[in-house]
């Protein structure tokens, strides 16, 4: 069975009324890297969160994706606080 993890790091702006905006996601090479990604880019970001989903490739199913990094303000349905490792 063979299995793929994927490393995204999603960042979000405000609009001009205020909401949270997606923005184009960036892609990662490993948990530490998304991690260091997120944590940069809170800097002038309003949330940033970095995720990891693991893929089997041979019946295409996923696990659920865990947060690696959260900073700032990110959608609540992308919070699980047992699921943040930082």
């Amino acid at each position: 069975m063979s299995e793929t993890t994927f490393y995204v790091v999603q960042p979000f702006s405000r609009s001009a009324e205020g909401r949270l905006v997606r923005e184009a996601p960036t892609w990662a090479r490993d948990a530490a890297f998304a991690g260091h990604l997120a944590k940069q880019l809170s800097q002038s970001k309003a949330g940033v969160v970095a995720l990891m989903q693991t893929v089997n490739e041979a019946t295409q199913g996923s696990e659920e994706a865990e947060i690696i990094a959260a900073y700032g303000r990110i959608p609540t349905l992308l919070v699980a606080p047992a699921a943040v490792l930082n």
